[in-house]
């Protein structure tokens, strides 16, 4: 029988290991879809680049300190 090997894990979830962060998705599609002739890209969709500071000020009110 295999032995199982033993985790590092343990040592990343203690609370001064382990960090939450955040991201920013975008579907950007850039050749455009035959049907339609458009592109998608969904940072227009959901009015980030207007929004982005807005956006941003939400990951520091949860309190996230780390944003990709």
């Amino acid at each position: 029988m295999e032995t199982l090997r033993s985790s590092n894990v343990d040592s990343l979830l203690t609370p001064d290991r382990f960090l939450w962060a955040a991201g920013i998705e975008d579907t950007f599609i850039t050749f455009p879809w035959p049907a339609t002739g458009r592109t998608l890209d969904e940072y227009d969709l959901t009015q980030h680049y207007d929004r982005w500071r807005e956006d941003i000020d939400l990951f520091a009110d949860l309190g996230v300190k780390f944003v990709r």
